[in-house]
């Protein structure tokens, strides 16, 4: 719950960025998942993990698709799916 003693607003914002951060570096987020309903109450904290992790996402698609394109090439490329939707067929 949000109140005056507690994180504020912070706190949520906090949180979310560090789900951004844990879902680029591929940690489990199942701990801060359970943390933030702990922490800011079911409402809050479902809103907090929500918007977590869908920027999580969309980071590490983007981390994936430029900063690491390379080595995820590079691992996947015996893979014929991954020559298909890269439209090397």
């Amino acid at each position: 719950m949000l109140c005056s003693s507690g994180p504020g607003i912070w706190g949520p914002i906090f949180l979310a960025g560090f789900y951004v951060l844990a879902a680029v570096l591929f940690l489990p987020g199942s701990a801060l998942t359970l943390g933030a309903g702990f922490l800011f109450g079911v409402p809050v904290g479902a809103l907090t993990v929500w918007v977590g992790a869908n920027l999580g996402a969309c980071a590490a698609f983007l981390v994936g698709r430029t900063i690491a394109r390379d080595w995820v090439s590079n691992k996947v490329s015996g893979a014929p799916k991954f020559a298909t939707v890269e439209g090397r067929d």
